[in-house]
């Protein structure tokens, strides 16, 4: 994993527990496979812009 990669995967596991604290809905993002390798929980809330 290169280190662009890996500051990445750390950004994205952060706006996924804050939104799993805040109670969020939804957690829209154009990288929805980024989302959904961190758990079951963050899969259900990830959703792609139409």
């Amino acid at each position: 994993m290169t280190c662009k990669r890996a500051i990445r995967a750390i950004y994205d596991t952060l706006l996924a527990q804050a939104a799993l604290k805040a109670g969020a809905g939804a957690l829209v993002t154009l990288s929805p496979k980024h989302f959904s390798r961190l758990g079951e929980d963050i899969a259900a809330l990830v959703r792609a812009p139409a």
